[in-house]
């Protein structure tokens, strides 16, 4: 919905947006795990929803940035016209911007996922029982024993990333010849 309605009011709504967005890789993701564990400390919140809070906000800034991007070159008359039309602005979000934009919202989530793998600052700080995630486990693999795991995985992510990244390219050429 922020795409959509910072396209339709203009400068503010963009650049408040944007700061909320993208603040927080301004800090040192260190500095950030901390803070959010003495934050869920105090309030008493369960590991796995800080967890989920932090990669969130980690990732969230890195999603945005990709959707944008696919947003900078869409029409800005095509949602005008819709509204022009007599579409509400859920109709316009549903029906004009998200078939317009689903390409990149697909790869966005796909990258997003892949690279909260490899975030273990926040999972190191926040996680204190008996709870392991995936990057945990990698750390643990490479300080206690020298196991090749890590560099399988870290192997698999790689190709994943490149192989989803040469699909989309792909399947836009064959929809750039279709059109």
């Amino acid at each position: 919905m922020f795409l959509y309605f910072s396209r339709r009011k203009g400068l503010f709504y963009s650049v408040a947006g944007l700061l909320m967005l993208v603040g927080p890789l301004f800090l040192p993701s260190v500095i950030y795990a901390l803070s959010l564990r003495v934050f869920a400390s105090r309030i008493a919140m369960p590991e796995t929803l800080t967890l989920l809070c932090g990669h969130v906000a980690l990732i969230l800034p890195l999603q945005y940035l990709l959707i944008e991007a696919a947003n900078v070159l869409m029409n800005r008359e095509i949602l005008e016209n819709a509204v022009i039309m007599g579409a509400t602005h859920l109709e316009v979000i549903r029906y004009v911007l998200l078939p317009l934009i689903r390409r990149s919202l697909i790869v966005a989530f796909g990258i997003g996922f892949l690279i909260s793998f490899d975030e273990i600052v926040v999972a190191n700080m926040v996680i204190d029982s008996s709870f392991i995630t995936v990057p945990k486990r990698l750390w643990e693999a490479i300080h206690r024993k020298m196991d090749p795991l890590p560099a399988v995985v870290g192997c698999i992510l790689l190709v994943l990333i490149i192989s989803v990244v040469s699909f989309v390219r792909l399947s836009r050429k064959q929809w750039e010849k279709v059109s």
